[in-house]
């Protein structure tokens, strides 16, 4: 696995800042060490397996709350230990989730 280091790092939320041709050196840089041939011929990959095998992040689904002006969030990355709201359905409320840091929580609209 490929080790990060980040040039700037925001010091209030400890969230790497990356420039767009940053992101996509990174990107190609993880494709060739986790699976090389997806730079030949793109395919799917299981998402699930790169975030959690290889990326080693802690990976769940909620139904993240968003407000009326903010559009909808299909996921979150946590950098530190964080709270985030969601919609409990079981008793139909918003309240909030503490997450890990190295968390990727994923909205559950993204698996229908």
């Amino acid at each position: 696995m490929i080790e990060f280091r980040w040039n700037k790092i925001d010091k209030k939320s400890n969230t790497p800042v990356i420039k767009d041709v940053e992101l996509d050196e990174l990107a190609e840089m993880l494709l060739k060490d986790y699976k090389s041939a997806l730079l030949k011929e793109p395919r799917k990959i299981k998402y699930e397996h790169f975030l959690e095998s290889y990326l080693g992040a802690n990976l769940e689904y909620q139904h993240i709350y968003y407000g009326e002006d903010e559009g909808q969030i299909f996921g979150v990355t946590a950098f530190n230990e964080e709270r985030l709201k969601i919609f409990d359905q079981e008793n139909l409320c918003t309240r909030h989730l503490i997450i890990d840091k190295n968390s990727v929580v994923l909205d559950h609209y993204v698996t229908e």
